[in-house]
């Protein structure tokens, strides 16, 4: 019989100030979320983002599952645009989940010192896109 591989989920996308949901196909204001999922437990699990052109799908961040499978990465700092999440583990990937980033309604107090407060492109453990 043949051994059933778990597959790859994304199960949760969340604002990291709030931790509320942001559905697939959703907008958000949130400046930095993470992401939970689960895996076969063991597995080493990468996460990607593609952007606007046909391959341009960039990694974000990585993890190990926990002993029953579940992940986490956490932080991720979001610039006003369109992405799209994969996750992948052992050649199995996950449904997207396509979201956008817009910009807060007090994002234009940064405008006048474009400087302040500023983080880098969407990013996990200092990996810059």
């Amino acid at each position: 019989m043949a051994t059933e591989i778990a597959p790859v989920v994304i199960s949760w996308v969340g604002d990291r100030s709030n931790g509320n949901l942001i559905p697939p196909g959703g907008t958000t204001t949130a400046a930095v979320i993470y992401v939970m999922g689960t895996a076969p437990p063991g597995s080493h699990v990468y996460l990607y983002t593609k952007g606007g052109d046909p391959g341009d799908v960039k990694p974000i961040g990585e993890v190990d599952t926990d002993e029953h499978g579940g992940w986490r990465i956490d932080p991720l700092y979001l610039q006003p645009k369109k992405y799209t999440l994969t996750a992948t583990a052992e050649a199995i990937s996950s449904q997207p989940w396509p979201f956008e980033a817009v910009a807060s309604r007090t994002s234009g107090q940064n405008e006048q010192h474009p400087h302040h407060d500023e983080h880098p492109p969407l990013l996990a453990e200092g990996n810059p896109l």
